[in-house]
Parts: structure tokens; sequence; C-alpha cells
């Protein structure tokens, strides 16, 4: 897996998972293992991309619902996550404070693909919001150099054929607008001439409000990002200074490749904690450790002063929590800054 993040493919991530800590030893009673992930529809899709060759995605009635060469898929509604907290914690850490928020989608639509080798894609649009749909389009040509330079608007093309390449032969973006769209490519691993192959497959989907298809290539996992849900957050610290932040946030995918991808994590070192998947890294001055508790939960820990070890030991604890040590952060924004769930 390559890691090979540049700033263009972190900005166009739509959040880096920042962390929380977490709670109180609890007796709730622990599966021996975790539940069996059941396969969501936007997760199914990389399966039907694979045998269809298209996949596409909408976000009317049902919320989460799919569509792969234009034929529906049954689909339910996103669970919200298991609130969870570890029963065993490094020693002299001490719970210290706790909240939850509600996270609500911007309005854009977010369509990830990610293979083993750590080649990624992400494409992201959002109608136009003005008058008159997209601005003029001017055709403009390759922009070898940094991602992040000359993108004026008045150089957005309206057909991706026309769109200027920023990047090199590891990562690359596109940027159009048309048919009502503003549309964003950005790939790592890929070089212009596959990034310009994956943007021209891309295209609206007759008859369904703000969707649009891609050809996923052969090998990629693929899902829509899901970003609604709550996130609750919990914060234990020792006398000596050492911290330990945990996030827990509802779960898109069952796949660690696209769960890794999109926190840009793809460098990160594989883990097993309890049969369940996850990865560590290693940030400034802090050590992190990501875990896919189980098909609709995400838990991330990140500790200072502590060990990656340390961290996946906090993490095989974890175990249904009381919600209540972790309450609705509204009309609270200093503890929302402290807990890492707000800015």
């Amino acid at each position: 897996m390559t890691d090979k993040l540049t700033t263009a493919i972190r900005r166009a991530v739509a959040e880096l998972v920042d962390a929380a800590p977490l709670a109180p030893d609890l007796n709730r009673p622990r599966s021996s293992r975790p539940s069996h992930r059941r396969s969501l529809a936007v997760v199914g899709l990389a399966v039907a991309a694979a045998a269809a060759g298209v996949l596409a995605v909408r976000d009317e009635p049902p919320r989460h619902s799919t569509v792969v060469s234009g034929q529906p898929e049954a689909s339910t509604p996103p669970e919200g996550a298991s609130f969870v907290a570890p029963t065993q914690l490094p020693a002299g850490l001490t719970f210290v404070e706790g909240g939850r928020r509600a996270f609500r989608g911007t309005g854009g639509e977010t369509l990830l693909m990610a293979a083993e080798d750590g080649r990624e894609a992400r494409l992201t649009w959002s109608e136009v919001a003005v008058q008159g749909g997209c601005p003029r389009a001017t055709p403009v040509t390759t922009i070898r150099g940094d991602p992040q330079s000359g993108q004026g608007g008045l150089l957005i093309a309206s057909r991706p054929e026309e769109a200027a390449f920023r990047g090199n032969e590891a990562f690359g973006q596109l940027i159009w607008c048309g048919d009502g769209f503003h549309v964003t490519l950005v790939t790592d691993g890929f070089g212009e001439a596959a990034t310009r192959a994956l943007a021209a497959t891309v295209r609206v989907q007759p008859g369904l409000h703000r969707a649009l298809t891609v050809d996923a290539p052969a090998g990629f996992a693929s899902g829509r990002v899901e970003g609604d849900g709550i996130r609750y957050a919990l914060v234990f610290e020792a006398p000596a200074g050492t911290r330990l932040r945990v996030l827990v946030r509802p779960g898109w995918t069952d796949d660690p490749r696209l769960a890794k991808a999109e926190t840009g994590a793809t460098g990160a070192t594989d883990v097993e904690v309890r049969g369940r998947p996850g990865w560590l890294e290693q940030r400034i001055g802090a050590v992190g450790l990501t875990v896919l508790y189980d098909d609709h939960t995400v838990v991330s820990l990140y500790g200072e002063g502590l060990t990656g070890d340390q961290l996946v030991e906090a993490a095989a604890s974890l175990q249904p929590a009381d919600p209540s040590i972790a309450p609705d952060l509204a009309g609270d924004p200093g503890r929302c800054d402290r807990l890492g769930l707000c800015g």
C-alpha cells in the first residue's frame, strides 16, 4: 500500500478522522466475537460494478438507496453507531469528559474507490447552485506540478476531456462543470492517462436526482461515503500527561480498503483486534488506532504518551457503554472543541 497522499487528496477527503477518548469500566457482557458484518448496499456496489461495469448512487428517499446499471437495489437506512467504550485502560488513565454531536451531510456526493495496492480515486460532485447552471466554460490543457495551482473559476471546462489535469504520474485532479453539476475527480497512483480514462466514464444517471455514474476499475472496492449520524467522543488523562481520546462514529463500509482511503491512512499498519480489522498510524506526538468495530461502527483511539500495543489492548476491551457519559454537546461549544467534535 502506498503512503503518498498529497494536499489535494487530503483536501478532497470530507473530514479526516479526529479522535476522542473513552469511558469508565462497564460491566456489560461482551460478545465472544464481533457481530457478523452484513453487506451494505453501497459496499455491494464493488461486486456489482465488477459484473455490470457501472456504479451509481442517489440520495433521494430511501436515503441510502443505490442504483447499478439503472436498476434499483434493495436498501435500508444507515444504522447509528454502537456506542462502546474500553473497559481496560493503560495505568493511571481516568475518565475526564465525553460528549456527542449529530453530523449532517453538506449536500454534495462522494464516491470512493480503492484497490489493494493503494491506488485510490475519489469522485465528488454537487449541484450548481447559481441561476443558469455552470459558468461559461473555457477548455484548458494539462497543468503539471502542484495540483492546487491555477484553479481559477474561469478555467473550469464543461467536459472532463477538456479539463486541466493537475498533478503528476502519481497524483491527479480533474475539475469540470457540466449538466448542472460541479465535479471533482482526485486520484492517487493513476497517472494522467488513467485519470482521464476514469473521468470519461462519469455521466449523469437519467431520471435520478443528483446522481452520477462511473465505471469502477477492475479490482477496486467502491462505495458512497456516508457522513450522517451521531459521533461520540471521550477523553481520558493521567497526572503524568498521558492522554487518550476516543471517537465512536457511524461506519458506512466494512471494507478496510475504503475505510482507510477515506481517512488518508493508506500507508498505515494493518492490525487485528479481537478478530476485527484495524490499522495503526504514527502522528506527530501521538499514535492512532482505528478499528471497524461492527458493520455500522468505527472506533478511533489516539494516544499521547502511549504505545501502539497499549491502544490495541484498550481497543480489545471495547464493550457497549451507557450513552449518558457522552451528553449532547448542543449549546456547549467549549466542550465540543475540547473533544474535537467541532471546528
